[in-house]
């Protein structure tokens, strides 16, 4: 760098440099001016430890830091608030912001949520995650806003299995009889039927009791609730079924999204994002590391031969085709062919 030898000179870019600084840090005050603070309510019926898990800590820790502060959530996990269908209807009432839970769910909001939960539809969460982002799940979300919720991805529990207290399940015919529950969704409970098992509706709150008590054999689950609600200490064996995929989904209260202005509703989507992706990357490693987590506290986990896999997805076609049918025109259709596209 050269030297400015006048003075003069010295002194007048000094101070055209530091109108420019000023300029700047002004612009950048009230671009942040535009985030202003609200006080959110966070709810969701798993175990707080699961935060981790559901996107809902990376989230929180997000928006804070985005809003610097200014968007305060406060967390109400294990179903402290109630279960999924209770915090729905608190959000289209707008007592309650924001909750996380399966899509499934939703299916008595926007019945074609009732897509996502088909039986062996995706192979891998590769297919599961370009499902949701791509143009079927636009679709899906954007149904949402006219039932008095918003909704966007945010994370993944995985593939469900299948555990109970009985016996191992090791072909398709080790299915029957057994008391399994299911959440509340006609698709979980017409899969469960045709294996020739009973289903069981209940909300997640209830579940462990029930199961203590033997009021119930066991439950459709992922490896990663499986660990956290401690199963092991009241089911002995896990069959790693994978024949449904569990994603998770932020969804916000119409009535607080509509005081949000555009920086702020912006600022949310960045981190429901980027919560998104950090979940996913992590997905993987947890989901091993909760079934070493079962089988150290002598959970018997065992995989289920391909042949049988096979014969439990056959079983469970009627199911598929039975609710198929029922989503919207051209639904299925994009689906299968989005699924197609990522297999080449």
């Amino acid at each position: 760098m050269y030297p400015i030898p006048n003075a003069s000179l010295r002194h007048t870019i000094t101070k055209w440099s530091a109108s420019i600084l000023v300029g700047v840090a002004a612009l950048a005050s009230a671009a942040h001016a535009e985030i202003r603070e609200h006080k959110i309510k966070f709810a969701y019926v798993t175990a707080a430890d699961t935060g981790k898990l559901n996107g809902v800590d990376k989230f929180v820790e997000l928006v804070k830091l985005k809003s610097a502060g200014k968007i305060d959530i406060k967390v109400f996990p294990g179903g402290s608030l109630g279960g999924d269908v209770q915090m729905i209807s608190a959000m289209q009432g707008g007592t309650l912001e924001m909750a996380v839970m399966g899509p499934n769910a939703l299916v008595g909001v926007v019945p074609d949520f009732s897509l996502l939960d088909l039986p062996y539809l995706v192979d891998n969460e590769k297919e599961a995650s370009g499902l949701i982002d791509g143009a079927v799940g636009k679709a899906l979300f954007d149904k949402l806003a006219a039932k008095g919720v918003v909704g966007m991805p945010i994370s993944a529990f995985g593939f469900r299995h299948l555990h109970n207290s009985k016996r191992p399940i090791n072909r398709l015919e080790d299915i029957s009889g057994l008391k399994l529950r299911v959440i509340q969704s006609p698709v979980y409970v017409d899969f469960v039927k045709t294996l020739d098992a009973n289903p069981v509706a209940m909300s997640f709150t209830e579940v462990y009791n029930a199961m203590e008590q033997k009021a119930i054999d066991g439950m459709t689950n992922t490896a990663l609730i499986a660990s956290s609600m401690k199963a092991y200490e009241v089911q002995k064996y896990m069959s790693l079924t994978r024949h449904m995929y569990n994603h998770i989904v932020l969804l916000i209260s119409a009535k607080a999204w509509d005081r949000f202005n555009e920086e702020e509703k912006t600022l949310i989507r960045q981190a429901a994002d980027e919560a998104k992706q950090h979940q996913r990357k992590l997905l993987v490693d947890v989901t091993e590391k909760a079934i070493a987590d079962l089988k150290a506290n002598k959970m018997a986990v065992n995989e289920v031969p391909a042949g049988e896999i096979a014969r439990i997805k056959a079983a469970a076609q009627p199911v598929v085709d039975k609710y198929a049918k029922n989503l919207s025109p051209g639904l299925m259709q994009m689906a299968t062919q989005e699924i197609a596209a990522m297999r080449k």
